[in-house]
């Protein structure tokens, strides 16, 4: 049997143009089974180059429970030579109103602390069918972003081959010191 999906090439791993309609196509494909199971469901969005193109894709998604899933639930292979963009989910049904706990339009504390574990942007697809997208602050220093930059363009070169020059703060004159995610990141 053949999934309708396979058809119009509508699964995971498919490639898209961009990140954003990777991110569309997991809402459209997901949100409505989120909703009626009354489950949370979790993809990583990646970047591959193909042939010297950028191509967005998102991985098998995973099965949570109402309110969530756990590390060891969620799904985070991606394939050889991709690198993960962002982490995307689903809110199953929206709680919110008087005596609920959850406002399931938005992002919870929960969601945003754990784009910063993963070091990845955040996406969200909303019981209202709305996609929200969330930047990480975690490792979006300027320099990072940078580096991120030059390492999706140039497929070929490493972390470790980036060199920055010295951040000063234009008020003092100060240099300002690498973050950590930068020295763990490009090995400095």
């Amino acid at each position: 049997m053949i999934d309708a999906r396979e058809l119009e090439g509508l699964e995971p791993h498919v490639l898209f143009n961009t990140r954003e309609n990777a991110a569309a196509n997991f809402g459209q494909q997901y949100n409505g089974r989120s909703i009626l199971e009354k489950r949370e469901y979790a993809t990583i969005i990646y970047v591959k180059v193909t042939d010297g193109k950028k191509y967005y894709a998102y991985n098998t998604p995973s099965r949570g429970s109402e309110h969530g899933l756990t590390d060891e639930q969620f799904n985070k292979y991606i394939p050889k030579g991709a690198v993960a963009t962002a982490f995307e989910h689903t809110h199953s049904n929206d709680d919110y109103g008087p005596g609920n706990n959850y406002d399931d339009q938005n992002f919870s504390d929960r969601d945003k602390s754990y784009a910063g574990e993963l070091n990845l942007d955040a996406f969200l697809v909303t019981p209202e069918g709305s996609l929200r997208c969330r930047t990480n602050p975690v490792g979006c220093c300027a320099e990072f972003n940078a580096g991120n930059n030059l390492l999706l363009n140039n497929p070929s070169a490493i972390p470790s081959q980036i060199n920055f020059t010295d951040a000063i703060r234009p008020r003092t004159g100060k240099v300002v010191p690498m973050c950590d995610n930068c020295k763990t990141t490009f090995g400095k």
